[in-house]
């Protein structure tokens, strides 16, 4: 079998390929991503169609649509996947038109999202020197989320996300779903030292939250002995057991709110309000991140008492 269609982000291999043997494409697709080969980046979008007749099958069939693996759009997207859940609590079947005052608020979030395009490095962090982990979590009524990020002395990179939407089947006070954003922060963070600690060194580790209840829960200072909480407290000592069995510290602290970016993944942005600022201007770069806590800031050497 004879293979075509080669291309790579180094200009001077393609230069002495066979043509027929080149892509002609300069963005081709991996994985279902599109690859741009020549600024060896990422290049994520979202665009959903709008239809006519629109029903919770077109909804769900629109929100599935948008291919996110490592969920770099949930911002985009939280809107949508809030908007198609009530559909059930409603009453709605597959195929019937949804009302108007439906079929608006959908449109509406279609404009919002449609003609998102983002450019993201492929290549993060660098073989040698020491490497930082933060990774960020928030809760609200609408949802949970957790994204993490890669930092070093030059920059810092968004690696990936994760979103939870709330059961419709039983309300959980916010609280509770903070440290659900937390345990998922945790997870997440395991996840990812597991596949990177072999490339690159991680010295520090750090997860972030605003909320003052959950790192009480975590301190121990709390008279709530729920079966969910602590359920969810022996998860995360696991967890931090194991991280530190690799040897980075593991940390964890408050951060203010507005420092947050795990918080636009759960209240929704528009395509105009994502990624707009320069990577200099990012809040969550760790050494900013910081000194920009406010009197209350506390480092914790995360320990949950057995």
């Amino acid at each position: 079998m004879n293979l075509r269609d080669f291309v790579s982000n180094d200009q001077e291999l393609m230069q002495v390929m066979d043509g027929k043997d080149r892509s002609a494409a300069r963005c081709p697709k991996i994985l279902e991503i599109q690859w741009d080969s020549q600024d060896d980046s990422f290049q994520a979008s979202c665009s959903i169609t709008e239809n006519s007749y629109v029903s919770k099958r077109t909804v769900a069939r629109a929100v599935v649509s948008i291919y996110d693996p490592l969920r770099w759009l949930i911002p985009l997207t939280h809107n949508a996947k809030r908007f198609l859940q009530p559909l059930w609590k409603e009453g709605y079947d597959w195929v019937s038109m949804l009302s108007e005052i439906h079929k608006e608020e959908w449109y509406r979030i279609i404009t919002d999202i449609t003609g998102s395009e983002k450019t993201i490095p492929r290549v993060v962090g660098v073989s040698s020197g020491n490497h930082l982990v933060a990774t960020f979590a928030d809760a609200s009524s609408e949802s949970m989320a957790a994204c993490i990020y890669l930092c070093n002395s030059q920059s810092s990179q968004l690696l990936m996300a994760r979103e939870r939407l709330p059961s419709l089947r039983q309300a959980m006070r916010v609280p509770k779903m903070e440290l659900n954003a937390v345990t998922m922060a945790f997870r997440l963070t395991e996840a990812v030292i597991r596949e990177l600690r072999s490339m690159i060194r991680i010295e520090r580790i750090y997860v972030f939250s605003d909320s003052e209840i959950v790192l009480k829960w975590l301190k121990n200072q709390t008279a709530d002995r729920s079966v969910m909480v602590t359920n969810r407290l022996n998860e995360i000592r696991r967890i931090v057991e194991h991280l530190k069995s690799l040897k980075p510290d593991v940390y964890f602290n408050d951060v203010n709110s507005a420092q947050n970016p795990a918080d636009c993944a759960t209240r929704g942005l528009k395509k105009g309000e994502i990624w707009c600022s320069p990577m200099v201007e990012w809040t969550f770069v760790l050494k900013r991140a910081r000194v920009q806590l406010d009197e209350k800031r506390r480092e914790v050497p995360v320990g949950v008492n057995k």
